[in-house]
């Protein structure tokens, strides 16, 4: 990766903004593959050869913008352990963030694209859930590492199931309902789960 992310220099950032908008707006346009870097260029209004000076190829590009996605997700994984916060709260910043990437995230659902992605995101989301779960009940701490594993996984992935619905319908529902419906579920298993012991 040519750019780097935190690179302070001002044309540099504004070229590579350029750029990524530009790439976001033809993802929404055409599947992955179809995208060149020839159309994106054009698209940006910037010469290939300034595309080059800051990319690699279009990979790289898609790179940064998982670095800078996945970085976000960092920095509010950051919060909500640090500061214990209601899990409605939680949701509801889980959602803005995938709101907000919302082009990139559903063009790679569609094209099943990213594993290394999509696996780097299930671990913070489950890291996620279980600094929730562990600060609302010491009863999932004293579970078994396989029993934590199965609880995470199956809240994890049952998010997920909700989150792609709403990410495939264009973000369409409001926020606040859909953090309702995943907090009640994830309440539900919650307290099931405790129930059991």
């Amino acid at each position: 990766m040519r750019a780097a992310p935190f690179n302070k220099d001002k044309r540099v950032c504004r070229t590579c903004d350029q750029l990524q908008k530009a790439y976001l707006t033809l993802v929404s346009q055409m599947p992955l593959d179809k995208i060149s870097v020839a159309a994106l260029c054009r698209a940006a209004d910037i010469n290939r050869s300034t595309f080059y000076q800051h990319y690699d190829d279009l990979t790289d590009l898609q790179d940064e913008l998982f670095v800078e996605c996945l970085q976000e997700v960092d920095d509010l994984c950051r919060v909500v352990k640090e500061r214990p916060m209601p899990q409605d709260q939680v949701m509801h910043m889980i959602l803005d963030l995938i709101q907000k990437h919302q082009i990139l995230l559903r063009a790679f659902v569609i094209e099943n694209t990213r594993e290394a992605f999509w696996n780097q995101l299930d671990q913070r989301i489950q890291d996620l859930f279980w600094s929730k779960l562990s600060q609302q009940s010491t009863y999932y701490v004293h579970l078994t590492s396989d029993e934590q594993e199965n609880i995470l996984v199956f809240l994890t992935y049952g998010f997920y199931a909700i989150f792609r619905r709403w990410l495939m319908s264009g973000c369409k529902e409001n926020i606040e309902s859909l953090t309702q419906t995943a907090s009640a579920l994830t309440n539900r298993c919650i307290k099931v789960e405790e129930s059991a012991d």
